[in-house]
């Protein structure tokens, strides 16, 4: 039984690791978008 509930924490770890890896990812191009506009004006002075 205890080697069951092992193997459910580590499933449970990996599927919240999973998941903040994807909305990092998810993020990414938002916040370099972001920087982008920001950026742009006075790249163009």
């Amino acid at each position: 039984m205890g080697q069951i509930s092992l193997y459910a924490s580590a499933a449970h770890v990996t599927y919240l690791s999973y998941v903040s890896y994807l909305s990092y990812v998810s993020y990414l191009p938002y916040l370099s978008y972001e920087t982008y506009v920001s950026c742009e004006p006075y790249s163009k002075r």
